[in-house]
């Protein structure tokens, strides 16, 4: 694993010292980086979100809780990246470009002219750009096939027994990607009943090809894949997201069952602090113990000749079980 980055002040020798906050462009081997949310000047030096800029590499981010530092996976390496080397922008941790690009094995340099950040990959074998990852590799071209005409979603429920549409907990929030701000409070999730096993279910009109799961939320999950001719392929549990090394074909369902992780540990670690007291007894505190999915992706290649329209998905209710009915006397 490479070092971790020092959390001294770095001279940002040959950028300007700049103290105005604003969106910079970053070049990456020439090619205009398109990142969500963009590079910024964040005091006085240029900064980079990490997942956006890595993910957009093809290199999986995972976080560190406990550690509070952000974990790259490099082809045959891995880079630790601590929040105290950044700082927090609208829920993204930004780093200084040249903390970044050193541990990420980068060059940087400021171009005066365009007024922008110019990073530079190492060399491959061949003397060309190093060759990106199998996972990169596989999933270029891939689309989020959720927010789709071809896609429906269910669940199991949503929080209070409300309807499956409700604006404010319903289902269709996980996938509306951050729009759904209501009296400027954002509502951009499902929030499910407390306890395990609830779960959210994609439906798709033809099958297709999936590559990625991401899902951002307060719980871990189990995947199941439902192929055609009703065969079923599993991952087991976990969090955050799941690459498969060779993308599936001939999904035509896929249903992720949730499972609390975060709340129960948090608790048990503030008894500890107070031997008088139980986990149970810091109920008050009002720490959310719904299963709260933020965001869902599904990451693959459509149907051939499919509408790729992006749009919500169908809401799909299933109908209600029929009463059981009891025979005569």
């Amino acid at each position: 694993m490479r070092g971790i980055l020092a959390l001294a002040t770095v001279l940002l020798a040959g950028f300007p010292l700049l103290s105005a906050a604003g969106n910079v462009p970053v070049y990456v081997d020439g090619a205009l980086e398109r990142l969500e949310p963009e590079a910024r000047l964040l005091g006085e030096s240029v900064q980079l979100p990490v997942r956006a800029f890595c993910e957009r590499r093809g290199w999986k981010v995972d976080w560190d809780e406990a550690g509070q530092m952000a974990v790259v996976t490099l082809p045959g390496e891995r880079v630790v990246i601590p929040a105290a080397a950044g700082q927090y922008v609208e829920g993204c941790l930004f780093v200084p470009v040249r903390l970044l690009a050193a541990a990420l094995g980068m060059t940087v340099r400021w171009d005066g002219v365009s007024s922008a950040a110019c990073l530079s990959r190492p060399l491959g074998p061949r003397g060309g750009p190093a060759e990106a990852p199998p996972e990169a590799r596989a999933l270029s071209g891939a689309i989020n096939l959720v927010r789709r005409t071809f896609t429906s979603v269910t669940a199991s429920g949503v929080n209070g027994r409300r309807p499956l549409d409700n604006e404010y907990y319903g289902v269709l929030n996980a996938f509306d990607t951050g729009t759904n701000l209501i009296n400027d409070l954002n509502y951009t999730y499902w929030l499910a009943e407390p306890g395990e096993g609830q779960w959210i279910e994609v439906q798709f009109d033809q099958p297709v090809t999936v590559g990625k799961i991401h899902v951002a939320g307060n719980a871990e999950y189990v995947a199941n894949l439902y192929l055609q001719g009703d065969s079923e392929e599993a991952r087991g549990r976990t969090a955050g997201d799941v690459t498969f090394a060779s993308p599936v074909p001939g999904v035509t369902r896929l249903r992720l069952t949730f499972f609390m992780r975060q709340h129960r540990d948090r608790l048990e670690r503030l008894a500890q602090d107070d031997n008088t007291c139980r986990a149970t007894d810091y109920s008050f505190l009002g720490v959310q113990s719904n299963v709260q999915v933020d965001d869902l992706r599904i990451l693959g290649f459509p149907p051939p000749g499919a509408d790729l329209t992006e749009c919500a998905p169908r809401l799909y209710v299933p109908p209600a079980p029929l009463p059981e009915t009891k025979p005569e006397k």
